[in-house]
């Protein structure tokens, strides 16, 4: 049992280590790795140092490129001009190394497979599409090939994991492992998605062979004048999926929703909604459909964009003069400059229609008003507050039991009860967390005055910052002052690092990039010189690490970093140059 408990904590301890991304570290102009603690882990010896993706790392030597392992090992000597290879299970196990004579092939032990003219596409499959020659074809891991290369083109669509070869008279379309399904002569694009591929046909044909009746489509009832056996030339975009069956009837076009397994299509006289093996559920005569996630559609029969609503297996008639706003339970829905909600019957929740309806996020999330009185609503109908506008002009849907009241350009906060939480004092307010608030006191926008203050009333951030923002993985608030130069707060309000950086950008490893200008900064119209110093920070704010810079553009603002040496927020330096 000991012996079994030291062989888990080994395991657990190594995967500790492991878990460690070392970080690329500069000395001189040379480049090694440390650890996040800035413990040299290689030695700085080479021109560029990638980070680390699962456990490999590209490295330059006199002008090539290769890959080394966490312990500093050669994996593939420094000998290309590029080397590509990725992480995680949307990139195949293989390092492409690549040369003017063509593009070698690694395992990632080191391992040569083979050699091939070029590789056309590397990721997101355990198969790599390569040319040979003038053709391609389909590279299994192991050197061999799952598609001979006698493609002119060879591409791998996004859902499936399956790949579509275009070849001088045939598209051809193959599952992810590489196993021939069906082919069209069609022009076809090249990509699936909801499991349909859109295909472009077009065809010389005789108007009255369409699945619809000539008598219903195209005479009387439709009111147009045609030849009925006039031959044309059709043009039309369809859905093939993937075992290759045209989903539309022939002539009519594909328009969207195919990922919900209904799609709408249009033909000679409009719009409707086919089922997934092509039956007609709302007939293709509309002027316009919008359907739901709960396939609720709403369909304009004529310009006048009165919409009637069309559940599955019923029929409701819905007058309204917008687009309804779905929340997927009632209906908002606008008619004659008045606003009202409807149930999915097409019943209306309130007999007196009122002036505007702002629809929002709770159940009680709509904010109404009529006759200068503020009603807050919900999907029941029932009103649940009111307020007369001598206290409040305009009212915004409550979320998470608070709503943003104003009144003369002055927000405030008020409960369900409608207590007041924060004053109308603020020219801004907005949301940042789930108990804070940004609070601008400056009425001038372009030059704002923040802060962040708690629904309790006590400040986490002073109101004297241009701007405030959660970092991009939200567990930092980033601030800048109003010369636009940026700091780093946790989520309580503690300062990790000052306001002197030009942008900070936050990694999903939780490191952040860190830019910092020099004030003395000049204006070049022409320069290719790095002009700005990367840094990345740990999420404590307590370690800096330089990366490599980014390469100026013409009409950019360049930067120099003055400074030698990385240094700790403590003002510590962390090592030296």
């Amino acid at each position: 049992m000991a012996k079994k408990s030291l062989v888990i904590f080994t395991l657990l301890f190594a995967s500790v280590l492991y878990s460690q991304r070392l970080i690329p570290y500069r000395k001189g102009n040379l480049w090694g790795y440390a650890d996040s603690n800035g413990v040299m882990v290689i030695e700085p010896k080479y021109e560029y140092a990638g980070m680390e993706q699962c456990g490999l790392m590209l490295v330059k030597s006199h002008d090539k490129y290769g890959v080394i392992a966490r312990d500093g090992s050669e994996v593939v000597a420094p000998a290309y001009q590029s080397t590509l290879f990725g992480c995680g299970s949307r990139y195949p196990s293989i390092i492409i190394c690549r040369n003017p004579d063509g593009d070698y092939l690694f395992d990632r032990s080191g391992k040569f497979i083979c050699k091939v003219d070029k590789v056309e596409q590397n990721h997101k499959s355990r198969y790599v599409v390569a040319s040979k020659g003038k053709r391609i074809g389909l590279l299994s891991p192991t050197g061999s090939w799952r598609l001979r290369p006698t493609n002119l083109r060879l591409i791998r669509v996004t859902e499936g994991g399956g790949f579509i070869s275009k070849g001088l008279f045939k598209t051809r379309y193959y599952n992810a492992a590489g196993r021939f399904k069906f082919s069209t002569r069609h022009r076809s694009s090249f990509d699936f998605y909801g499991g349909y591929s859109s295909i472009t046909i077009t065809k010389k044909t005789w108007r009255n062979i369409f699945k619809y009746s000539f008598r219903k489509y195209y005479g009387v009832e439709s009111g147009k004048r045609v030849k009925p056996w006039e031959r044309i030339k059709q043009v039309y975009h369809n859905l093939i999926d993937t075992n290759g069956r045209v989903l539309l009837p022939k002539g009519f076009n594909y328009e969207g929703m195919p990922r919900s397994g209904y799609v709408i299509g249009y033909g000679p006289l409009g719009r409707g909604l086919f089922d997934s093996l092509g039956n007609v559920l709302i007939e293709p005569v509309q002027r316009n459909i919008n359907c739901d996630k709960n396939l609720i559609c709403f369909v304009a029969k004529d310009t006048s964009r009165k919409f009637i609503s069309f559940a599955l297996g019923g029929k409701t008639e819905i007058p309204s003069q917008h687009k309804p706003n779905f929340n997927g339970k009632v209906y908002l829905v606008h008619s004659d400059n008045r606003s009202n909600l409807v149930d999915m019957s097409g019943k209306k929740l309130f007999e007196q229609d009122f002036d505007f309806i702002i629809s929002g996020y709770d159940d009680s999330a709509f904010c109404a008003k009529r006759n200068d009185k503020l009603y807050w609503i919900n999907e029941h109908g029932h009103v649940v507050l009111e307020a007369d506008t001598h206290k409040y002009s305009t009212g915004f849907p409550f979320e998470k039991g608070q709503a943003l009241v104003s009144k003369n350009g002055l927000y405030g906060m008020i409960d369900q009860v409608g207590q007041v939480i924060i004053p109308l004092k603020y020219y801004r307010l907005q949301r940042l967390l789930h108990d804070a608030y940004i609070i601008g006191t400056s009425p001038d926008r372009f030059n704002p005055v923040n802060g962040l203050m708690r629904l309790s009333g006590a400040l986490l951030l002073d109101t004297v910052y241009r701007a405030i923002y959660l970092s991009n993985q939200k567990t930092h608030i980033i601030a800048a002052n109003k010369d636009r130069l940026m700091g780093l707060y946790d989520l309580m309000g503690n300062r990790l690092l000052p306001e002197i950086y030009s942008n900070i950008v936050q990694w999903p490893d939780k490191f952040f990039t860190l830019q910092m200008p020099n004030p003395n900064y000049k204006y070049s119209e022409n320069t290719n010189i790095d002009s700005i110093i990367g840094f990345q920070v740990d999420p404590d704010g307590k370690n800096l690490i330089r990366l490599p810079g980014n390469s100026g553009q013409k009409g950019y603002f360049l930067y120099n970093h003055i400074e030698k040496g990385w240094v700790r927020y403590d003002g510590k330096k962390f090592y030296e140059d």
